[in-house]
């Protein structure tokens, strides 16, 4: 179990009493999750996934699931020759002392450095120490303590790079521009109204949200000027201005926002879809935070929204319902497909959604009626956003899910037609 600051663990708490008694939002058995990210191959390396859970940073082999051996010399732990353990920033100067009560927790995915070969792992907390951002060697886990940037609260949310900025969301609800080029100096700070769970996402482009029979063939297009934007527990939408962090608008939505919104042209006017623990999922004008529809939900809405090409929305919420609806938000189906919420963002694959519900229970839907094609129980939570790999050739495309349970920490699915063939299970315990 992860071990919670004093304070924190008392603001967790009190939110998930608040999500059963408010919302009858299941409470979760975990309150932790782990954090994936895909690595593409290069060279002669495999393509990888970096999984962070709980005080371990896990490599392993995207096609086959086998943990990446790591060489014994840089072996954070000397009887473990796969997973690397990140220690705080209070064990730097004495790097080769990797003590139980000096090491960190996760919760967000890391995010890979321009070089390709090294990354940046974000804390959710460190006993003995400060909750930091870290670099670490991609081939070795080896960790840089000179290059570690203490921070004054934890990270939720998965951190963001672009280009040479870091871009750090806090769990005291700040913001934070970091330049990589000049050792984690800060570009500039903002300071949300509460904690930010929700990844800031940083907007130069947007694709058509209909593009099924796009004239000119183009489905993708630039802003005129770039969007950073925050969602916060105090229930606002902020913009921002990715490069000096200057509030443009802010939008309050009357419900926390716990993902970033959807974003995509509608003609000439780029709109952001969002969902909230308001049971509302919103349409906004990106310009200036114009409410333009709302749909209500029967529960919370934790996951992103996905859009078709066809301009079909789906959203799922914390009931286990699913919906479709039209860009104007209006519905078109509604479906009740699990027993519990589901947390996790919904994915589309071809004419297929694929829906993974916190108890473990993922399902392909038919976009046109919502009615499920397939059904596997994978007996583990699914907390963590589904993750998608498509094959550069055009083949069936590789499913990652990230389990709470460290024995079964991912499983790995291919699309097979109306189904998903499983291929490997990765045991990280």
């Amino acid at each position: 179990m992860i071990r919670f600051l004093e304070g924190r663990r008392i603001a967790w708490a009190s939110f998930l009493m608040l999500a059963f008694f408010v919302a009858c939002a299941p409470l979760p058995q975990d309150p932790g999750w782990p954090g994936v990210l895909h690595v593409p191959g290069s060279g002669d390396a495999e393509a990888s996934l970096i999984v962070v859970y709980t005080n371990q940073v896990h490599r392993v082999d995207a096609q086959t699931g086998e943990p990446v051996l790591l060489p014994p010399a840089l072996r954070a732990v000397q009887d473990d020759d796969f997973n690397w353990r990140v220690e705080s920033c209070a064990n730097k100067g004495n790097e080769t002392q990797f003590a139980d009560n000096w090491k960190a927790e996760y919760f967000s995915a890391p995010v890979l450095a321009a070089d390709g070969q090294s990354l940046y792992l974000a804390s959710f907390e460190a006993s003995g120490g400060d909750e930091a951002i870290q670099w670490a060697l991609l081939a070795s886990g080896e960790v840089d303590f000179g290059d570690c940037l203490p921070l004054a609260a934890g990270v939720l949310a998965d951190l963001v790079r672009d280009g040479d900025t870091l871009y750090i969301a806090q769990l005291d609800g700040r913001l934070q521009a970091r330049d990589l080029a000049d050792e984690f100096a800060l570009r500039w700070q903002f300071a949300a109204g509460d904690d930010v769970w929700a990844t800031p996402l940083i907007l130069r482009e947007a694709p058509l949200c209909h593009h099924e029979s796009s004239a000119s063939g183009d489905v993708v297009m630039p802003l005129e000027q770039p969007l950073l934007i925050l969602a916060s527990l105090d229930h606002h939408l902020y913009a921002l201005d990715p490069e000096t962090g200057a509030e443009i608008w802010r939008r309050d939505l009357g419900g926390t926002v716990a993902s970033p919104p959807l974003a995509c042209w509608r003609g000439e006017q780029l709109r952001l879809y969002v969902g909230s623990f308001a049971s509302r999922v919103h349409a906004l004008d990106a310009a200036n935070g114009e409410l333009l529809h709302e749909y209500r939900t029967q529960n919370w809405v934790w996951g992103q929204p996905a859009v078709d090409e066809a301009g079909r929305l789906y959203v799922a919420d914390l009931r286990g319902n699913v919906y479709q609806l039209d860009l104007e938000l209006r519905e078109i189906w509604q479906q009740k497909i699990a027993d519990e919420g589901i947390r996790a963002a919904p994915h589309l694959l071809g004419e297929r959604l694929l829906v993974a519900a916190r108890d473990g229970q993922i399902y392909l839907l038919y976009t046109d009626d919502g009615t499920v094609s397939f059904q596997e129980d994978l007996g583990r939570q699914v907390l963590t956003d589904i993750l998608v790999i498509e094959e550069a050739a055009g083949g069936n495309p590789l499913v990652v899910f990230a389990t709470t349970r460290k024995s079964e920490l991912l499983r790995a699915f291919q699309l097979d037609g109306d189904r998903l063939r499983p291929l490997w299970v990765y045991d990280g315990g």
